[in-house]
């Protein structure tokens, strides 16, 4: 897994770079990498799982300009929930071969999620990135996630791993604090849909980094 994610986080820089690189002969409007760390706060059947805000996050995008209030690109993600939970029935069932068995059991729970969305973004500005020192934003993500969700019972370890299709609303500003970098902060609401068994996950997610123009 370690090993893919690396390579597919190389290879989304690679494509990225060579995208602004094509934008920028075409035109002489200004693309951009962004780097934020995020905290997330889980919603739905997300929460159900894992209740507990995450502090564990951060996210790289790119993005180039094809009008100087309109930018394209595409981003990469890892949001980590974690959790502890005492006192807690959980009911299961197996099935066998000659019957089925169900029961419960009870101990210290230790549940995760890993989220890694791969998206591609359009965000229009409300403002000029040549003159504009604050610009607010609004931008739409599609594409898919990685979601891998573990619980962990005694010396009993559970992992579920799969893709999803994502959709993931956006609302930002970047501050200008230099010639060629800016301050942004951004707001997401990340949706991945339910893959059969698996649940949904959705989750709010905060961030807040820098910008280098290029």
């Amino acid at each position: 897994m370690k090993k893919f994610l690396s390579i597919t986080l190389f290879a989304i820089l690679i494509s990225g770079y060579a995208i602004g690189q094509n934008l920028e002969r075409l035109n002489p409007l200004p693309s951009y990498w962004s780097y934020t760390y995020d905290i997330s706060v889980p919603l739905g059947e997300t929460a159900d799982f894992v209740s507990a805000a995450s502090f564990r996050g951060f996210s790289i995008e790119g993005r180039s300009f094809i009008k100087s209030n309109l930018s394209i690109g595409g981003s990469i993600g890892w949001h980590v929930f974690y959790e502890e939970v005492r006192d807690e029935v959980i009911n299961f069932s197996l099935n066998t071969d000659e019957q089925v068995i169900s029961g419960a059991v009870s101990g210290v729970q230790y549940r995760y999620i890993n989220a890694f969305p791969i998206l591609f973004n359009a965000d229009y500005y409300f403002g000029d990135i040549n003159t504009d020192e604050i610009i607010p934003f609004v931008g739409l993500g599609a594409g898919t996630s990685i979601v891998s969700r573990r619980l962990e019972l005694g010396i009993v370890g559970l992992t579920e791993t799969s893709w999803r299709l994502a959709v993931s609303p956006e609302l930002g500003a970047t501050f200008k604090v230099g010639p060629r970098n800016h301050l942004i902060v951004s707001g997401q609401y990340m949706y991945n849909f339910k893959n059969d068994p698996e649940p949904s996950t959705s989750y709010l997610s905060f961030g807040i980094g820098f910008t280098s123009y290029f």
